[in-house]
């Protein structure tokens, strides 16, 4: 099934005086727009729909390299500043626990052994490309 539809423009939040209910509105670059609202006793629902969501786009994404690195750098060319920076071990298994804030909320992570590994790697590539266009100037 092929889907088309206009990139969003916005999307708002607004909340009830006393925090039981949350409204979305998403705007797209077409006009249209959608509005819904949610309890908050079922806000856990709505987000664990979005992981599967991302989850699966992920791995269809995954499929095809070339959309997947362009996916990725789109939604990377909008990615907002990070206002702090948190990491931690879980004493269980290992993994690294990585928590990342923003003007516009919070993410957690856990890598595991593998993926903080890869993560290093990103990194020191990241570095590495840094100087060499500072040795450049």
């Amino acid at each position: 099934m092929k889907l088309n539809a206009p990139r969003l423009a916005r999307v708002r939040s607004h909340f009830s005086h006393d925090g039981q209910f949350a409204q979305f509105t998403m705007v797209n670059k077409a006009g249209a727009h959608l509005s819904f609202t949610i309890p908050f006793s079922e806000l856990g629902a709505l987000m664990g729909v979005f992981r599967n969501v991302a989850k699966t786009m992920s791995q269809l994404l995954g499929a095809s390299e070339h959309a997947s690195s362009a996916q990725a750098m789109e939604g990377l060319a909008n990615a907002q500043p990070a206002t702090a920076l948190t990491m931690a071990r879980d004493a269980d298994t290992g993994d690294a626990l990585l928590g990342f804030e923003s003007e516009d909320g919070g993410i957690s992570v856990r890598l595991s052994p593998e993926m903080l590994r890869e993560l290093r790697s990103a990194l020191d590539q990241h570095d590495n490309e840094s100087r060499d266009r500072l040795a450049a100037e």
